[in-house]
């Protein structure tokens, strides 16, 4: 039910809610390939961040947008930084303590 209700509220077409379960991978790797290639979030996410770089990166889906999620280490701190996949745009910059 859990499920269902998860893949409702991230846009699923009907087929993907039928199951019982839901494998995030999965519905990433089924959305449409990103715009923005990995190179070009890392940049974005290193531009937010002065003096940052990125020590990780996942392909996600957040709100129905496909994101790139990096996390920036720099020498005021950890942070996450969020771009849309298809327009390069940062979502949010979020200190990761």
């Amino acid at each position: 039910m859990v499920a269902i209700a998860l893949s409702a509220a991230l846009g699923l077409p009907a087929w993907a809610r039928a199951g019982t379960t839901l494998d995030p991978a999965r519905i990433v790797a089924q959305s449409p390939a990103p715009a923005i290639t990995i190179q070009q979030a890392i940049t974005k996410a290193t531009a937010a961040v002065p003096g940052g770089r990125v020590i990780k990166m996942d392909l996600d889906r957040e709100k129905g947008r496909v994101i790139w999620e990096a996390l920036v280490e720099s020498p005021t701190g950890r942070f996450e930084i969020y771009v849309d996949a298809t327009t390069g745009q940062i979502l949010k910059k979020e200190r990761d303590y």
